[in-house]
């Protein structure tokens, strides 16, 4: 009863600037008890619970249903890989090439005797075309010779060789590097 009585007149202070002041002080007391509660019911929850227990995987989750077997290609997949454009499965070759042959003729289209184009490559310093000649591949940019030929310049899909007034078309076809 010592104790209740010397908080009532702590508290139940008459004058204005210390009513004030003891009013603040029992709110921050009231808070800090709440909070030593709250502790107090955390740790005490916290050391009630158990632990949880691992759960093993199911085994046939772990099993691998289909393995992928090597499979191969037919001719005319193989044929539809080559004529489409890389990183692009929705795009198809253009029938471009196609009329491109038919305009010109024969006559500007003709093959040089034993070289076949299996190759265009640009790069920043240099733009030239890949040849098949006596069955081995050689490189050869714009200006360089080939068989008296020399190349006069290289667009995506053909080549201009030139020699002695004479001018030449070679396509870069699909199947060209088989």
């Amino acid at each position: 009863m010592n104790i209740i009585k010397s908080l009532r007149e702590r508290y139940g202070a008459t004058a204005e600037h210390l009513r004030l002041q003891r009013r603040l002080e029992l709110v921050v007391l009231i808070l800090m008890i709440v909070l030593i509660i709250q502790l107090l019911y955390g740790a005490a929850r916290l050391a009630s619970l158990t632990p949880l227990e691992a759960i093993s995987s199911a085994a046939d989750s772990l099993h691998v249903r289909y393995a992928i077997e090597k499979q191969v290609a037919s001719a005319d997949e193989r044929q539809e890989f080559r004529e489409r454009p890389l990183f692009w499965p929705s795009r198809r070759v253009e029938s471009e090439v196609e009329t491109t042959e038919q305009e010109l003729g024969q006559s500007q289209l003709a093959t040089i005797e034993g070289v076949k184009l299996v190759g265009i490559f640009v790069s920043a310093d240099s733009t030239g075309i890949i040849v098949l000649l006596d069955g081995e591949k050689r490189r050869l940019q714009v200006g360089d010779e080939l068989n008296n030929w020399r190349v006069k310049s290289v667009s995506a899909q053909e080549v201009v060789l030139f020699a002695d007034g004479r001018e030449r078309r070679l396509l870069l076809r699909p199947d060209a590097g088989t």
